[in-house]
């Protein structure tokens, strides 16, 4: 299923385009079986926007996302990612879109043990909890030398766990997914302390391979018409996330 990019639609000239994800957190993926979540949205999203295609969101280990986008074999489009995390900074790798969501990862620590951050030195002889395969800027290099003990798990979930179970002393976790767990369990508030500072800020967006850009040239200039915006700002109001999107 992964390598066919383009799928017939029973009873119609639309073809099927994959948007894929690996980030198995909230709001992005709520639940896979019932396909709730903000990138099942954006999939419905585009599918109201336009009838030339017919776009469904699946999730894909990040590993063979690397893979696949390493040997020119990924078959659909990525969602929620950013140019700097793909060594794409000049934009001529791939085709992107402008922010969907503005982000940022937050240094969330205890309520009872708050640690405000300050930048990476900060947290010098701290133990922090990440996602595995997660790459965090400024910090790598101080855990790589040991001046920070880094503790991975598989999700912003676990890591929340993590710091609630006292394994770690901080842990980061997406701006999103903390609005979104809050929103649906306030209590969260006073338990976890947040950070005046984030620990990055960044803009998440639609990576089109070179290979789809006939489907990029299509779908970008819809995704900047301000009905569509305005569109598009519903469905994050339907999680709590009120950020700047589209510009």
């Amino acid at each position: 299923m992964l390598l066919l990019p383009f799928l017939a639609v029973a009873g119609s000239q639309k073809h099927t385009i994959n948007i894929y994800t690996y980030h198995l957190k909230p709001p992005f993926i709520i639940d896979q079986n019932k396909q709730t979540g903000l990138y099942y949205d954006f999939s419905n999203f585009l599918n109201q926007i336009q009838n030339e295609y017919q776009f469904k969101t699946f999730l894909m280990p990040k590993k063979r996302v690397d893979k696949y986008l390493k040997t020119n074999q990924f078959n659909g489009v990525l969602i929620g990612v950013n140019p700097a995390w793909f060594n794409d900074k000049n934009e001529q790798k791939y085709n992107w879109t402008k922010s969907i969501l503005h982000d940022q990862d937050e240094i969330v620590s205890l309520s009872t043990a708050p640690i405000t951050f300050k930048g990476p030195h900060s947290l010098i002889g701290l133990s922090l909890g990440g996602v595995f395969g997660f790459k965090y800027v400024g910090l790598d290099q101080l855990t790589d030398a040991k001046k920070i003990k880094r503790i991975n798990t598989i999700g912003d979930q676990q890591v929340l766990e993590l710091i609630e179970k006292n394994r770690v002393d901080v842990g980061i976790v997406s701006s999103s997914t903390m609005q979104y767990l809050i929103s649906v369990n306030p209590e969260l508030k006073y338990k976890f302390y947040i950070s005046y500072n984030p620990h990055y800020e960044f803009e998440r967006r639609v990576l089109f391979p070179q290979s789809f850009s006939k489907v990029f040239k299509k779908i970008n200039p819809l995704l900047m018409q301000p009905e569509n915006q305005k569109l598009w700002s519903k469905f994050l109001q339907k999680y709590n996330l009120k950020s700047p999107v589209l510009q």
